[in-house]
Formats: C-alpha cells, sequence, structure tokens
C-alpha cells in the first residue's frame, strides 16, 4: 500500500505547529521585574558628558546610538509613551528586541536625567 499522502501530512502539521505554537522570541521583561545592576566591587560607571538622556531622546537621536535602529528606536519610544519615563538605563532591557548585548553596546552613552513625575 502506497502512503504518498505521509510525506505532504507531516509538512501540514509541522507548518501548524510553527504557526500556532508561541514562539520563543525575546519577550519585554516588565520594568519591576528587572534584576539589580550588578557591577564589580568598586568599578565606576563611565558615561559620556554628551550622554543620550532615554526620556527625552528623539526617534533621530535613537538611531544615532550603536545597534539601535529605526524597529528598536521605535520601541524605545512605544515603551516610554505605555510605561512612563525611564527610572535607569537598565531598565532598557525591559524594550523588546533589546537584550543584554545592545544594552552594553549603548550603556556608556546612554543616561536618564531626573523626571519631576517619577515618584
Amino acid at each position: 500500500m502506497t502512503r504518498k499522502w505521509l510525506l505532504p501530512a507531516a509538512a501540514a502539521v509541522l507548518l501548524c505547529l510553527l504557526v500556532f505554537l508561541p514562539g520563543t522570541r525575546h519577550r519585554p521583561v516588565p520594568a519591576g521585574d528587572l534584576p539589580p545592576l550588578v557591577t564589580r566591587e568598586g568599578a565606576v560607571r563611565q558615561v559620556s558628558p554628551d550622554a543620550l538622556d532615554l526620556n527625552t531622546a528623539t526617534f533621530e537621536e535613537l538611531q544615532a546610538l550603536p545597534a539601535i535602529g529605526p524597529v528598536r528606536a521605535r520601541n524605545i519610544i512605544d515603551y516610554r509613551t505605555q510605561n512612563g519615563p525611564f527610572r535607569s538605563p537598565e531598565e532598557l532591557a525591559a524594550v523588546e528586541d533589546i537584550g543584554p548585548g545592545t544594552l552594553e553596546a549603548v550603556r556608556d552613552r546612554i543616561c536618564v536625567n531626573a523626571q519631576e513625575e517619577l515618584p
């Protein structure tokens, strides 16, 4: 008995699984669940004097940062709009599509200045 239908059926099942099962894509971490910043004892974080404030940066200014293109810049602005101002530069890790490598690439070029509405 020939089973010509077996291979196409298996391919269809695999395709359905890939489409309908949740992916393993990076999901943002809620800001309140971020781990504390871990640094070497005695290490001082050096920030550029012309560091970019995440709370006031424009779309174009964000794209000028290393590893930040239009999609990540839009995600940063969307996060800021939905969640309010950033409380620390490390909160950038809570933004969709920004992982530890991206945060490390921009860490010395970003800052968060005090905002009046912060508690």
